[in-house]
């Protein structure tokens, strides 16, 4: 019987969203790993193998424990070990293709009775699709068309960091413990941070915003 696409193949040139990531299999959230990288699924039958195109963008959400209140110790009833066995369920390979991790603070009440209102959809869209030109016209020449499809070579050659930058990056790679995957996805993020801002080299702002956006929780 013929492999037929998932989820995964399905959302390809789309967005994959896993609510609730954790409670997801570990067997289920380990098999990202390929597409992730590879940006396409193998799948291998007795009679025949498949290969489906994976192309997608990752967004995933989480609670910061299994009952959602921590680090409010007034109404978390979680203990230590029950907050880490929830986080461990997201393995190391797996945050290390994640480009960017949001923590979400709760919303008071004032600020939903009286903040005003965020950007409409037309200007963000605006924005995305200046940067987006940005890196068209960059990659003109290249096999690839945005700054999240750079190679390791690529990201030495369009993601280049001036001294004071490289002393930044560097005892950020140590506190963080980062792999050579996260480091290039660091300057990744931090060359589209500085797409944003019209500039036309990754600098001390740009790296350091980048760098904020690594903590996990």
């Amino acid at each position: 019987m013929k492999a037929l696409p998932g989820a995964v193949s399905l959302s390809h040139n789309g967005v994959l969203f896993l609510d609730e990531l954790p409670e997801f299999g570990r067997d289920t959230i380990e098999s990202l790993r390929q597409p992730l990288e590879d940006r396409k699924v193998n799948i291998t039958r007795v009679n025949a193998s498949y290969s489906y195109p994976a192309g997608f963008m990752l967004a995933a959400s989480m609670n910061p424990c299994p009952c959602g209140y921590y680090p409010d110790r007034t109404r978390c009833t979680c203990t230590p070990a029950n907050i880490d066995r929830y986080r461990h369920r997201i393995s190391r390979p797996i945050l290390d293709r994640i480009d960017i991790f949001v923590n979400v603070e709760k919303t008071e009440f004032r600020d939903i009775c009286e903040g005003g209102r965020g950007e409409d959809s037309r200007t963000i869209r605006a924005r995305i699709e200046k940067v987006r030109n940005i890196q068209l016209k960059r990659y003109a020449h290249e096999n690839i068309r945005f700054n999240s499809q750079l190679s390791g070579g690529m990201v030495d050659r369009y993601c280049v960091l001036d001294e004071r930058c490289r002393k930044i990056m560097e005892k950020a790679y140590e506190s963080l413990d980062l792999s050579a995957r996260g480091y290039h996805r660091i300057l990744k993020v931090a060359r589209t941070i500085a797409d944003m801002a019209g500039a036309k080299a990754i600098g001390e702002a740009h790296l350091r915003e980048a760098i904020g956006y690594r903590g996990f929780m």
